[in-house]
């Protein structure tokens, strides 16, 4: 007879913190790889929402469809897009607050590319809000870096120099 040492609860913990590991080392591969071997990046986005999918680890499948948007807004905006969005999506609602500011800074510079400085500039104000929540200084730091590049393009260099 099988005695069951720890509780269903902890199981349960450890199985979802090794999905997230997994699919941040997942994450990491192809983000080294996107440039380089855009296939095998490809290949490890894939398993990673692969193995987020199969689990119904939630935050492992935002962190998928943001390496999924990530690696198809070097080729295709729009299926970037519907990942970035997935992503947000899901990061709102299960309050995964920490994912937020990457999302959205990344939403902001796909709307920059197709040169909708609005959205960009909403998208960017949005990302300095949800990145000083959580303390995210570097995503925060892009963020105003960009500003002040899009001042810097309307020839706003009062505004830029202040960014």
């Amino acid at each position: 007879m099988h005695k069951q040492l720890l509780p269903d609860s902890t199981i349960s913990q450890l199985r979802e913190k090794s999905v997230n590991d997994s699919v941040n080392k997942l994450d990491s591969l192809a983000n080294n790889l996107k440039v380089t071997d855009h296939i095998m990046a490809d290949h490890f986005a894939n398993l990673a929402l692969f193995m987020a999918m199969k689990t119904n680890s939630t935050e492992a499948l935002a962190k998928a469809y943001l390496t999924k948007g990530i690696l198809f807004n070097i080729q295709n905006s729009d299926s970037a897009y519907f990942y970035f969005r997935k992503s947000l999506r899901i990061a709102y609602d299960f309050k995964f607050n920490h994912l937020t500011p990457y999302i959205l800074y990344d939403l902001s510079m796909l709307a920059l590319s197709a040169v909708n400085t609005g959205e960009a500039v909403i998208l960017l104000d949005s990302t300095v809000n949800s990145a000083e929540k959580v303390h995210d200084f570097a995503t925060l730091s892009n963020a105003f870096n960009t500003l002040g590049n899009i001042k810097m393009d309307a020839k706003d260099f009062e505004g830029a120099r202040i960014m």
